[in-house]
């Protein structure tokens, strides 16, 4: 999975989300639960900072991983609308 198509799922699931706290995905579902699948190292249906940019860090020469990783830092608070540290789909 790369990243920027991890990141438009991520935002997808930021954009429908609903106010019951429920997500919804419409359009790119499969792909936000194929990098959960392929990612998800601890096994609980979720992506942590960690698990995103371990999962990303293989497509990314090493020179750009602090990118990477502020990139990550930054976009965090839009996918993890409930401040638990962990997105899902």
């Amino acid at each position: 999975m790369k990243f920027l198509t991890l990141i438009a799922a991520a935002s997808a699931v930021r954009i429908s989300q609903k106010t019951t706290n429920k997500v919804t995905v419409k359009g790119p579902a499969q792909e936000a639960e194929q990098a959960i699948e392929q990612c998800d190292k601890s096994g609980n249906g979720e992506l942590d900072k960690k698990e995103v940019f371990d999962c990303v860090k293989k497509d990314v020469p090493k020179e750009h991983h602090q990118a990477v990783k502020d990139f990550i830092d930054q976009i965090w608070p839009m996918v993890d609308t409930d401040g638990s540290g962990e997105v899902s789909a």
